[in-house]
């Protein structure tokens, strides 16, 4: 594969092991809920991309934007359930 894919391994792997680290730190503060939620957004933004991929749309479907809304439901969920127990 050459010499430029030996030689990113080290960054990707710095960088691999970091993202790693941080989900290992914030697992006890997401709940089931939450992550349920983040991977639904995700979803929705591959979707984003496949129709930017294939053409579909007139538009592209602008994706870089919407991914600050993969945090939404860290704030969304509990706010939520704690507004669902007052009601």
């Amino acid at each position: 594969m050459g010499i430029g894919v030996a030689l990113s391994l080290v960054p990707v792997l710095i960088w691999e092991g970091l993202l790693i680290l941080l989900a290992g730190a914030l697992s006890p503060f997401l709940s089931t809920e939450v992550i349920t939620e983040m991977s639904a957004v995700g979803g929705a933004i591959f979707i984003g991309m496949g129709l930017n991929m294939i053409g579909v749309t007139d538009r592209k479907v602008n994706v870089p934007n919407l991914l600050p809304a993969i945090m939404l439901p860290i704030i969304y969920v509990p706010l939520a359930s704690w507004i669902g127990g007052i009601v």
